[in-house]
């Protein structure tokens, strides 16, 4: 469980993701204001290219961990049925690691 500004999400941490990735439903309950004329940027995903819009989440929180100011993607709808936390979130730790069967994440 992740939250994204004050909305909790389901998601997974996906290290070959570049940045937080979520649907426009998901932004648009997390207060993310996109209109169509933001969705400028093709994505290749398993279902075929998508159009994704840039944005930045104002708090990013995995369990203790918060970050803010982290820069996402936000896909259309049928593209993603889950929130994704890549990169942009990932490299703003000072580590993250696998140990013991635990992701470990240190601010």
């Amino acid at each position: 469980e992740f939250e994204l500004n004050n909305l909790r999400v389901q998601g997974l941490i996906d290290t070959g993701a570049t940045t937080v990735a979520l649907n426009e439903s998901t932004a648009r309950r997390a207060g993310i204001r996109l209109s169509p004329a933001d969705f400028v940027y093709p994505v290749q995903t398993a279902n075929g290219t998508v159009m994704g819009a840039r944005a930045v989440i104002d708090k990013v929180r995995v369990g203790s961990v918060r970050v803010r100011q982290v820069e996402a993607l936000v896909l259309e709808d049928r593209a993603l049925n889950t929130v994704l936390i890549g990169m942009s979130f990932l490299n703003r730790l000072r580590s993250f690691s696998y140990e013991n069967g635990t992701l470990v994440l240190k601010r």
